[in-house]
Parts: structure tokens; sequence; C-alpha cells
């Protein structure tokens, strides 16, 4: 990302908090964040604020997961490359290592977010569904 894009960025950032602080302001003094968020009337300037923040969120968070997963794809053909490789007739130390490297390319490269859990495409899948799934709930009540 070019740097002349960052302070049009951090504005943008700026002036979405704000526009929540002057809702937050105008509502009741216990009605909370989450209610506030069903109180926003659909395509207005605080929605469509809301919209491109979200999407951008989950861009970013897409982006990751789609580079992690084709390297998790790419792992799982290193060890049937290596079998395809004729090696008779070669070092012996080569053969040992193309050995090892055959072994190990059959168990695929797990990316890990800490203890959390594991980091792809099926993820991003698994917390969009259940995002939609308790929006979709908790929609139900209001």
């Amino acid at each position: 990302m070019p740097s002349d894009h960052i302070p049009a960025l951090v504005n943008f950032h700026m002036h979405l908090f704000a526009s929540y602080r002057l809702r937050e302001s105008r509502q009741r003094p216990h009605s909370s964040n989450l209610t506030q968020l069903f109180q926003i009337q659909l395509f207005s300037g605080e929605f469509w604020y809301l919209v491109i923040y979200l999407s951008a969120g989950c861009s970013l968070l897409f982006g990751d997961c789609f580079s992690t997963q084709r390297v998790i794809n790419e792992s799982e053909t290193v060890g049937d490359a290596c079998y395809q490789i004729d090696s008779v007739g070669c070092d012996l130390q080569f053969q040992k290592s193309l050995t090892m490297v055959i072994k190990e390319g059959q168990e695929p490269v797990v990316f890990t977010i800490e203890k959390f859990g594991n980091f792809s495409v099926g993820s991003i899948q698994i917390i969009l569904k259940a995002s939609f799934s308790y929006y979709t709930f908790l929609r139900s009540f209001s």
C-alpha cells in the first residue's frame, strides 16, 4: 500500500468512530452497541461507512487466509513432485534427502493462530457462517 493512502485511511477511520460516538451520545444511556447497530437506517451514510469498514476488515482477513491456503495446497504437491524424480544412480546423500522430503511432504503445512485454531480459507468460512448465524439470531429479537 502506498504511504500516501495512509492519511486518507486514518481520516476515514477517525470519521467512522466520530459518527458512532455522535450516534451513541443520542441513544438512551443503557443501550448497548449491538442494539445501536440494529438501529442504523438502511442505506444511510452511517450504513455505508459500516459496510465499507466491515468489508475492508473481511478482505484483509480473506487475503491472509487465501495466501496461507495457497501455501498449504503447494505443500501438498512437494512430496509428489519429489517422488517423480528419477534418483537411481544419484548420490546416496541426495537419495536420503529426497526420501526425507517425501516423508515430510506427506503432512500438509498448517498455519495456526496461537492456540486458537488453524488459519485457512476453511476457517474464514466457519467464522463468516457463525457471524451471520449470530446476526440473524439477534436480528430476530429486534
